[in-house]
């Protein structure tokens, strides 16, 4: 185990890992013109596309004539987005921006993968990003450790992914709550009613009739909203809380109630 051992501190890696650029342990795969153009993807086919897109398989052909031929696995890596792909499969390469290359001897093809995954590479746009993954350092542990390494990495990012999916799973759940708390306030299920209160129907009339009441053409200078000038103002206030309580009222509404009173 690298627990028990010592670390060179110009490197940061144990003493007994070598170190080398990315260039210096790859193998580059060439593509011998062999790439589907975006706009020729189908939807399903014999062989999938691998580019440099976000997904993992970007389409698929049924052009076996396009098929990469090389040792598998190798890593597909786009040169504009940064993308690392592990492809373990027969494919066909996306028509722009990828690299295809393959670890050399010295170093077992999954763990190469999760190291560059670890490489830092600076954003430069939509410019080329390959020249950069090949001057990066990497380090080389011995072949008799590397295994143990790839199991350690896998058994790691299998509890991340598990950790991920509760997250996930919780948040969905927050959201849902969230919804059925305010469905249940707006429909009046979220505090228990009173059944001595009295229905909003029957308040909403004695509005009505304390309007037909009042002295017509009267003229009043507002400087706040019509409501809130009113005398009736705490009745419209407690009339509008229970109108949603008995969801349908028999008679005039509040928004025939809230016009103008002057006719």
């Amino acid at each position: 185990s690298n627990k028990s051992q010592p670390t060179n501190n110009s490197t940061g890696f144990p003493e007994n890992w070598e170190k080398a650029t990315v260039g210096q342990v790859i193998k580059k795969v060439s593509l011998s013109g062999k790439k589907v153009k975006k706009g020729e993807y189908e939807s399903e086919g014999k062989l999938p596309v691998i580019d440099q897109g976000s997904s993992f398989i970007g389409g698929y052909t049924n052009d076996e004539e396009l098929k990469i031929e090389c040792e598998l696995p190798v890593i597909v890596f786009g040169d504009h987005t940064k993308a690392i792909k592990y492809v373990d499969f027969d494919f066909v390469g996306g028509a722009d921006g990828i690299k295809v290359i393959k670890s050399q001897e010295m170093y077992h093809p999954k763990l190469f993968y999760y190291f560059i995954r670890a490489i830092s590479l600076p954003d430069r746009g939509y410019s080329r990003h390959f020249q950069f993954l090949e001057k990066a350092k990497i380090p080389i542990p011995p072949l008799t450790e590397q295994e143990q390494i790839v199991s350690e990495i896998e058994r790691h990012l299998a509890v991340a992914d598990e950790v991920e999916t509760t997250i996930a799973t919780g948040l969905k759940r927050a959201s849902r709550l969230r919804q059925s708390i305010l469905k249940h306030a707006f429909s009046g299920r979220l505090v228990s009613q009173d059944p001595h209160d009295e229905p909003a129907s029957v308040l909403l009339e004695k509005i009505k009739d304390e309007k037909k009441q009042q002295p017509k053409g009267r003229k009043t200078i507002r400087t706040k909203s019509k409501a809130q000038d009113n005398d009736d103002y705490p009745l419209l206030a407690r009339a509008g809380a229970l109108e949603h309580r008995d969801n349908a009222i028999g008679g005039a509404s509040l928004a025939e109630l809230r016009g103008d009173e002057s006719e």
